[in-house]
C-alpha cells in the first residue's frame, strides 16, 4: 500500500531551550496539525557540529485527538532543517530504539526547510497572532517554510480504529446474546424438571 504524503507550510517556533513548537498546515485543505518537539540530550561526545541536534517530534491531530511521534534531525541554528535520521549512535538506548524501529509500514519521514526566518519584533508579532500560548518568551525565533509528511495518515487510522471498536461491539454484543441464552435455558430447565416430577 502506498505511503500517504501530506504538503503543506508549517510555521515553527524555535525556543531558547531547544524546544520546538508550531503549526503544521496540510494544503490545500487547510488542516492544522500541531507539532511539539523537545531536543534529546546526547550521552556520548557528538561529533556531528554545534548546529546539530536530534529533536523528539510530536505530530498532533487536534479533530480525532491523536498524535504520532517521529525522531527527527535539527540543522541550520535559527534557520531550521529538519529530516529524518536513520541512526543515533552517542544517544540514550530508548532514542536509538525509536530511530532504528524496523516496522517500515508505520515508518514516518519528515522533511521542513526555512523559507522565512522571524525574529525578534516579526517574531513577536507572529506568535501573538498564530501562538498565542508562547506570547511573552524572549529570543525566540520563527521558521516559515514547506513541510513534507509522509507515511502518516491519521484518517485511515480513525477508520481502522472505528472498525476495531465496532467488531468488539460485535462479538461482545454476540458473547450477551450467548449468556442470555445460558440464562434463559438455565431459568427454563427447573421447570421443566419440575413438571416432570409432578
Amino acid at each position: 500500500m502506498a505511503k500517504a504524503t501530506m504538503e503543506g507550510i508549517a510555521s515553527i517556533a524555535l525556543l531558547p531551550c531547544g524546544s520546538i513548537s508550531g503549526h503544521f498546515i496540510q494544503l490545500p485543505d487547510s488542516i492544522c496539525y500541531g507539532l511539539q518537539g523537545t531536543e534529546l540530550a546526547c550521552e556520548m561526545e557528538c561529533s556531528r557540529g554545534e548546529d546539530y541536534r536530534l529533536i523528539k517530534l510530536t505530530i498532533i491531530d487536534y479533530i480525532r485527538k491523536k498524535e504520532r511521534v517521529v525522531v527527527v534531525e535539527c540543522r541550520g541554528h535559527d534557520a531550521a532543517r529538519l529530516r529524518n535520521v536513520d541512526q543515533a549512535h552517542g544517544w540514550e538506548k530508548d532514542v536509538i530504539g525509536m530511530v532504528e524501529k524496523k516496522n517500515a509500514e508505520h515508518k514516518i519521514t519528515v522533511s521542513f526547510d526555512c523559507e522565512t526566518l522571524k525574529a525578534d519584533k516579526a517574531a513577536e508579532d507572529h506568535i501573538r497572532q498564530f501562538m498565542p500560548n508562547l506570547a511573552g518568551l524572549e529570543d525566540v525565533v520563527v521558521n516559515v517554510g514547506k513541510m513534507t509528511v509522509a507515511g502518516l495518515n491519521f484518517e485511515e487510522e480513525h477508520v481502522k480504529d472505528e472498525e476495531e471498536t465496532f467488531e468488539a461491539d460485535i462479538k461482545l454484543e454476540g458473547e450477551n446474546v450467548e449468556l442470555e441464552k445460558g440464562t434463559f435455558e438455565a431459568e427454563v430447565k427447573p421447570e421443566e424438571e419440575t413438571e416432570v416430577c409432578s
